[in-house]
């Protein structure tokens, strides 16, 4: 991709996190518009492209309509990976964003993801309504890709907020 640089962080960032940030973990992406005002989705899906280091995260096209309007602007975005049940989280900034179709592939992967998601919730006793609430219903899914730039621990503790190792 021109202007994408394949950085040392990139390289370590998908060496070290790419099997938690592709299983079943709650994401919230957030980016901000040219006016500098915030905005948030909700990920339902993420694969990791390790040879091109770049993390795609799947999302409902209407739902962050806002978020893909500002991400479109920034080309920033920071990701927080959590599992619910054990309140692991990782936060991943990253450059170079932007919003590409979803393939058939993704369909299936958004398929997986909820199910295992769900089985996530349901060990902290979450039933399937409040994840699919969460999650949504949205019939047209889309790709924000990115490249990772720095990463952080978000696992509540002594360790939070410190770069990723």
């Amino acid at each position: 991709m021109p202007g994408t640089a394949v950085t040392p962080a990139a390289r370590h960032i998908i060496a070290t996190h790419a099997t938690f940030m592709q299983s079943d973990v709650a994401m919230g992406l957030a980016t901000r518009g040219a006016d500098g005002r915030l905005e948030l989705t909700v990920g339902c899906g993420c694969r990791v492209v390790a040879a091109a280091r770049r993390v795609i995260i799947l999302v409902r096209r209407q739902y962050s309509a806002p978020f893909l309007a500002a991400l479109t602007s920034s080309r920033i975005i920071a990701v927080e990976f959590g599992r619910p049940s054990t309140h692991e989280a990782i936060q991943v900034k990253g450059d170079h964003a932007d919003v590409v179709p979803a393939t058939r592939a993704d369909l299936a992967l958004v398929k997986r993801y909820r199910a295992d998601f769900g089985a996530d919730m349901a060990r902290i006793d979450v039933n399937a309504q409040v994840v699919d609430t969460y999650l949504g219903t949205d019939a047209e899914i889309c790709a924000v890709r990115f490249t990772p730039t720095a990463a952080f621990i978000n696992t509540p503790g002594p360790d939070a907020g410190a770069p990723s190792a």
